[in-house]
């Protein structure tokens, strides 16, 4: 991955993916916090599987504007 000056729409899809992951197994914490990564490991193969399927579609415009989530 190529790393910008600003983050790509992308990012922030990515982010909002992991979390709704994280919330659906239940870890109770965000991806982002600090030594958390152990409690993610099926979260993040999940997301992995879904990114090698739908690579074509994270390449689309605001593709992150399409996906809504609720709030907690």
């Amino acid at each position: 991955m190529l790393y910008t000056t600003a983050p790509q729409p992308e990012y922030y899809y990515l982010i909002s993916q992991m979390k709704a992951l994280c919330a659906l197994h239940n870890c109770g914490k965000t991806f982002m916090q600090k030594n958390n990564y152990s409690r993610h490991k099926d979260a993040v193969k999940e997301l992995k599987n879904y990114l090698k399927k739908n690579r074509q579609q994270l390449k689309l415009k605001n593709v992150a504007a399409e996906i809504k989530f609720s709030k907690d």
